[in-house]
This record gives structure tokens, sequence and C-alpha cells, in this order.
């Protein structure tokens, strides 16, 4: 049965695609369309014949390499055809070569849209972890197949672009990653494979896992014997700096919420190969005049004082008169120069500000008051911070990896404090406050810029300066890891990661020596687990064991601070870090 010798089509549809020559006719027949139509029809048509469908296959794979007649394949949705053929006959090792090659072909290949890159990564995750077991001892056909579930996970992150949101429950088991995690860790096991671990192995199935982390959290916890845990926390004590960033970032990844995709320290969507995607920044510009009536409301200065002499708000708990401006301007004085004490670091001082609790109609009857007395930088302070608040407390809501509610609000939250940001550096260029907003809890080389800029404004207060220290760190932090980690197949990538790392380092090393951290709260302890995770990252497997303990030991001390303070800020890192000093000597021996 030497269908990989099969070069056309059967006779009644014959086209010849053999070599450039014959690719060059179609298109001066400009018959790309047809042809490929006749392909779909011949594979609709034919019965389960594996002569004939190897010969189909090998008529993909060879269009595939031309960029019109690929568009053509995605546009007929011809790669189907290549998942019906699993069907087939998974047993003829040479058959099964030849649609794994195939597989591999359509999702690498040619330039294919949102849609089909999404469309393949559900049909064919499960069905190509389903063969893992046929090259457990076969490393040359291996390779493609690792390879190609590389090319399906990073690209699940399709849906976020086509739709803003993670891939919906249904979906995402439809995908079964916690079966195919498993066929990948017991890949990895010298006990269930016959042939060591060589780093083509490894490489691949590393990223397959970082990537199973951060589609599905629970793919990685709910393996026996916290393998999966325990995996990732051997891969941070290997001598590969990408292996350790991968087993850190697969560690992030599971202790961040499935369900924010914004929002998470160390962001692998700094990196996706797919391109076309909007920044947030440009998602909401889009709709800028729309937000901008809803969330800033042109008011007549008459329509202005009557909801001045009208607040929601008359009187505090208390029963004294509530005074909406000077409670706004103290809530502003927050924002712009921070807590007065190590508690108000930790927990928002309302009582203190404002006498009450904060809710929606406090802070419109504060903005109100603030516009009246024409203070507008005040007012546009006082409501991104309003909302940074919100977003920090749906954050914490769902903060759980095991949560399968979807917290729709998040979203929402993040691009509104994204647009009022962007607004705010517009109307007030010169002011440091926008500048900080629009880095904090991002990743992006596009977001380091906003630092320098922020240097040249003379507003800047000593509480911002370090916010702005802290969110540098945060920013180089994210991308030294994402690219490292990710960045492999490109060696500027991984270099510039390198570089990100080495200058994160720095600034906390200036920032200490020239006491420019903060002084109080979780900034302070988080720049130390910063620090930490730096220098293992960077300095494993050379340091000595003494060395390991020492800095676990500080990280403890931050850790125990943090958790009594009760502190959602980068808890995904305090947990990651724990999973380390719990895991590693057991790491260690695997």
């Amino acid at each position: 049965m030497d269908f990989l010798h099969y070069g056309k089509l059967p006779e009644h549809k014959s086209t010849a695609i053999f070599t450039t020559r014959d690719i060059k006719r179609i298109h001066r027949a400009n018959a790309a369309s047809e042809v490929v139509q006749k392909i779909v029809f011949c594979s609709r048509e034919i019965p389960q014949n594996m002569r004939v469908a190897g010969g189909i296959l090998k008529a993909i794979q060879i269009i595939l390499k031309d960029g019109i007649l690929a568009r053509e394949v995605y546009d007929k949705e011809l790669y189907v055809f290549i998942f019906k053929c699993l069907d087939y006959d998974k047993k003829t090792p040479e058959f099964r070569d030849l649609v794994v090659r195939s597989l591999l072909a359509a999702a690498v290949d040619g330039p294919p849209s949102l849609v089909a890159i999404h469309d393949q990564a559900l049909k064919g995750t499960a069905k190509v972890a389903d063969l893992i077991p046929y090259y457990e001892e076969d490393a040359a056909g291996l390779q493609p197949l690792l390879q190609t579930l590389q090319a399906y996970l990073s690209r699940l992150t399709a849906y976020e672009a086509m739709h803003g949101s993670s891939l919906p429950l249904p979906l995402l088991e439809s995908v079964q990653l916690p079966r195919v995690a498993t066929s990948l860790v017991d890949l990895l096991a010298i006990s269930n494979s016959s042939l060591p671990v060589s780093w083509d192995k490894l490489n691949l199935v590393s990223e397959i896992l970082t990537w199973i982390a951060y589609h599905q959290s629970e793919a990685i916890l709910r393996m026996p014997n916290n393998q999966g845990i325990t995996l990732f926390v051997c891969f941070m004590l290997s001598s590969s700096l990408t292996i350790r960033c991968r087993g850190l970032l697969g560690l992030l990844n599971v202790y961040t919420s499935d369900f924010s995709p914004d929002i998470r320290l160390c962001n692998p969507k700094t990196l996706m190969l797919l391109r076309g995607m909007d920044s947030p920044e440009n998602v909401v510009k889009n709709a800028g005049a729309t937000i901008l009536n809803h969330l800033r409301p042109e008011l007549s200065h008459d329509a202005l004082s009557e909801r001045y002499r009208n607040l929601k708000v008359k009187k505090l708990p208390n029963g004294k008169p509530f005074d909406a401006y000077g409670a706004a301007l103290r809530c502003v004085d927050f924002e712009l120069n921070g807590p007065q004490n190590e508690d108000e670091a930790y927990d928002y001082p309302g009582q203190r500000l404002v006498g009450l609790e904060p809710s929606e109609e406090l802070a419109e009857d504060m903005e109100i008051a603030l516009r009246f007395h024409k203070k507008d930088f005040e007012a546009d302070v006082l409501k991104l911070g309003v909302m940074f608040r919100m977003q920090e407390d749906l954050i914490a809501r769902h903060a759980n990896p095991m949560v399968k509610e979807r917290p729709g609000p998040i979203r929402g939250a993040f691009l509104t404090t994204r647009f009022l940001a962007g607004d705010g550096i517009e109307r007030w260029p010169d002011r440091t406050f926008f500048f900080y907003s629009m880095m904090k809890s991002q990743t992006g080389p596009e977001y380091l810029k906003y630092a320098v800029t922020a240097g040249d404004c003379r507003d800047s207060s000593r509480y911002l300066t370090q916010k702005i220290l802290y969110e540098w760190v945060c920013n180089l932090f994210g991308l030294g890891v994402t690219h490292v980690a990710l960045g492999l197949y490109d060696e500027s990538d991984w270099e510039d990661g390198r570089g990100h790392l080495r200058m994160a380092m720095d600034i906390i090393r200036c920032a200490q020596k020239y006491q420019l951290t903060c002084v109080c709260g979780p900034d302070r302890q988080n720049m130390d687990l910063l620090s930490i995770t730096v220098t293992l990252l960077t300095k494993m497997p050379k340091l000595e064991p003494d060395e390991v303990t020492d800095l676990m030991a500080t990280f403890l001390r931050s850790k125990f601070t943090l958790d009594f303070k009760q502190s959602m800020a980068l808890i995904e890192l305090r947990l990651a870090l724990s999973s380390f000093h719990k895991c590693r000597k057991q790491a260690a021996i695997q």
C-alpha cells in the first residue's frame, strides 16, 4: 500500500500537484479555488480507502506550502479531512505518520485565520494526544506529534482574540486537557518510557504543559500525588534557563484564575504567535466616544449644580452631614500620596477618608462635588482610583483557580481602567498618576515607556515614584519570564528575556540601595519575592543548598506578613514559591 508516492487524485478528478511548476500552472489558470474544491469533493466522496486518503494528504501537504492555495484550504475547511483520517487507521505506522505530518503542516504552514486556528486546536488536541502511546519509543515520530500539540495549545488563545474572554467551560472540557496533561507527564516519567528524556522531548513537553496550566489550572492541580506541581518545580531545578522559566510560568498559570486573561503576572499573551490581536487600549479606543459619554457625561453648569445640591448620600452613620467635597479631596490625596501607615497600605481606609464604606452612589457624589468645584483633574483621579479598587475586589473574589464561574465583570472593569488611564494621559500629559495607571498590572514592552515619560512629570510624589518602580520591576520580570519561556524559537526574544530579568534585578537593587522601595505594605514584601524568584531563575542550579535555604527563609518571612494581612497582591507568585519550597526536595530526587 504505497500511498506515499500517490501524487494524484483519482483519475476522474485528476489534478497534478507534484512540483512548483504544477503550482504555477494552477495559478496561471487562476484555478486555485477550483483545484482545492476538487480535493474537498474527492475527500467527501471516497470510501475509507487509505491509499486514496494518503494521496489527498500528500496533496494537502504540498499545497499548504503555497500561500494562495493554503488560504483556500482554510477557507474551505479541507483540514477537517485530516482529522477524519485519524479514524481510518491509527495502527499502520506509515499512514499514521503521514496524518501527523499533515496535521503539523495544517497547524503551522500557510496564513490561517483565527477561526481556522481555533477550530483546529479544538478538533485536534484530544485526538493528537491519543496518538502519544504509539510514539513512546519512536523519537523521530514523536517530534512532529509534540510540535502539533504545541501549536494547538498556544493557539487556543485565539478565542480570546475573537471574543475578548477565555474559552467557555463546555469548549474547554471538549479539549480534554487533564487527559492530555497526564499523557505528557507519563511520557517524561522514566518508569513509563524506555527512552531517556531528550532535549527535544523535554523542550516541547514543558512548553505544552505550561500552556495547559494557562488554559485549565485543574488539569495540573488534580493530577494524582501532586505530580503536575512537582514536575513544574522539577523544571525550576533544571540546568536550562528556558526550562526553569517554564517551570515558574507553569506554576504562575496554575495559581492564576483561568478567567483572568488580561490581568496576570507574566502574561503569556505577550508572546503569542497570533497576529491581529488588539491591545486592550486599542479595544477601548475604538469605542472611545461611547465609553466616554458613559463614564464622563458632559453636564451643563445648571445640571451639575442641581446634581450637587441633591447628593444621594446626605448623612454619615453618626448623624453628621456628609461633606462630599472634603471626602473626595482626602480620597484623591490617598491616590497621589499614599497611605499614612502600614495598615492603610493593606486595607483601604474608607472610614478615615470618607466616614463610611465606599459605594457606587458615594463615588458618584464625590466626583460631582469635585467637578462642581472645577477640580477636573482630581475627579479623573478619583474615578480611576475607584475603578482600580473595584477591579482588585473582583479579582480577589475569583482568585481561586478551581473556581469555574466566569467573572464577566472583571473584563469590563479592566477595560474601563485601560480607557480611563489612556484618556487621563491625553487630558493631563504632565501628570504622573495616569502614566503609573497605564503601567499598573500590565506586561509588555509598550508599557515600559510610561515609566520613562513619568520621570519628566514635575508633580511626582515619592509615593508614585515608588509605585512606578514597583510596576516597572513587575513588567520587566513578566517580560523576562515569558520571553525566555516561550521565545525559544526566536533567539532575539530569548536574549531580550534574559536582559529583562537582569534589568529587573538591577532596579530592585538600586531601589533598595537608595531607599526607593515602598516602606510599607504588600509592594515591599512582593519586591522581596520578585528578587528571590529572579535569583532562583538566573542562578539555579549553581546555588548552594545553604543559599537556597536562606532565600526560602526570607520568602517565608514575607509570606507570613502577606498571609497575616490577607493580601491578594501577587498571590500567584506567593503560591508558586510556596510550592517550590514544599516540593523541591522531592523534585530534586526525580
